[in-house]
């Protein structure tokens, strides 16, 4: 995969799940305690300068409510 498609990556993790965060009216600290991840962590991927693996994002979602699929392929 060339750098173009990991930033494009990156960018569509962290956007979705800002946008999924707010949907939910959590803050970025209410949201990294519920997921169970480091604020910096959270803060990080938000602004897409780090993806999460696939453990970290599992929690997200879990914390979402919503499954991998959804995060992916939802139409929120």
């Amino acid at each position: 995969m060339d750098n173009e498609k990991n930033i494009d990556i990156v960018k569509f993790v962290g956007n979705r799940t800002d946008f999924l965060r707010t949907q939910c009216n959590y803050s970025t600290r209410d949201f990294a305690k519920k997921a169970g991840i480091a604020h910096s962590a959270l803060c990080k991927i938000l602004q897409g300068t780090t993806v999460p693996n696939i453990c970290t994002l599992h929690s997200i979602c879990k914390a979402l409510n919503i499954t991998l699929s959804d995060f992916f392929f939802g139409s929120e």
